[in-house]
């Protein structure tokens, strides 16, 4: 799925679902969903649940009219599919990401902040952008 980006500043904390800046759109990294190889017997069982969202914040370069990115990850969605499309988006060569000071593995999930660091939903991750 291809992202979708949404520039906000420090007021836009309670922005509606159908209120957008003109400048910017959401940024929604979302999985795509698994296949089952499961006979139709079996469906019933493993029916898909709805993927766990969560809503973050993410810091933009310095010079950006924006100060920070809303987006939207699955909470078992690796940082690294966010990497490549914030380098992308504001033509960056490198992005390290912390969050309370800590650097963000490249292979960790929300989740796995959560766990750590009790990230919540509407939390500013820090990005340092080259």
């Amino acid at each position: 799925h291809a992202p979708i980006v949404h520039d906000g500043d420090d007021d836009d904390d309670d922005m509606g679902a159908n209120e957008q800046d003109d400048a910017g759109d959401d940024l929604k990294m979302m999985s795509s969903p698994q296949q089952s190889t499961q006979s139709h017997e079996n469906e019933e069982e493993a029916a898909p649940t709805a993927q766990e969202t969560i809503d973050l914040f993410v810091g933009n370069p310095e010079g950006h009219k924006n100060k920070k990115t809303k987006l939207k990850m699955n909470m078992d969605q690796q940082f690294e599919t966010l990497i490549d499309t914030l380098l992308l988006r504001f033509k960056q060569q490198s992005v390290k990401l912390y969050f309370d000071g800590e650097l963000i593995p490249h292979d960790w999930t929300p989740q796995k902040l959560k766990d750590e660091y009790d990230i919540e939903a509407g939390d500013l991750i820090d990005a340092s952008y080259q």
